[in-house]
């Protein structure tokens, strides 16, 4: 399971500003697509005074197990559910209008039970399309946000690319630098 670290923070507070700027518009279900520890979907029930329900996924059966347990010890297991698949594929249809996911960026391919936290195929984009088609399919047509972490280290050219074929906005919102990459966070409306 992928711990916490600097660009959960970012995601974190990006989905927090987000949903405390635009307070009146969404009031229903959100979608958090490769949890992990469920740090980002926590922070934002901590940090809103929204009422949500929130839908995680997450391919790892640590970091569902370690998810649940966190909504638990935080009092909010009855607005959030935990899944386990692969992506979202595991839901179906348009039901939401917030999708948002931190996930595997790095380009490099190791699929073992513990290089899926931080693998994002060959070019770093590969899981994150998986990620943001899964988030396309989900999202009401008429009002759709996706909020996502993208890196230095990712073919960012494709990424823009793809997101700005089939969206029509897209803002980034919060930059930061660490080590060796730079880490940013996107809000995108298709």
């Amino acid at each position: 399971m992928y711990e916490p670290a600097e660009d959960s923070h970012i995601l974190a507070k990006t989905v927090v500003d987000f949903f405390n700027k635009h307070k009146n518009e969404y009031k229903e279900v959100f979608i958090e697509i490769g949890c992990g520890s469920g740090y980002a979907s926590i922070y934002l029930f901590s940090n809103t005074i929204l009422h949500l329900y929130g839908i995680l996924t997450d391919v790892s059966p640590c970091a569902v197990y370690a998810s649940w347990n966190s909504a638990k010890r935080n009092g909010l297991d009855m607005y959030i559910d935990v899944i386990q698949c692969n992506s979202a594929q595991c839901l179906r249809g348009s039901f939401t209008s917030i999708v948002f996911f931190n996930p595997p960026y790095l380009p490099v391919e190791e699929f073992n039970h513990i290089g899926i936290s931080w693998s994002g195929g060959s070019e770093g984009i590969e899981v994150w399309e998986e990620f943001f088609n899964n988030a396309i399919r989900i999202c009401l047509k008429n009002l759709c946000t996706i909020i996502f972490i993208f890196s230095s280290t990712q073919n960012i050219i494709k990424l823009l690319d793809k997101t700005l074929n089939i969206c029509n906005d897209i803002e980034i919102y919060e930059c930061s630098k660490f080590f060796y990459e730079t880490i940013c966070s996107a809000i995108v409306r298709c």
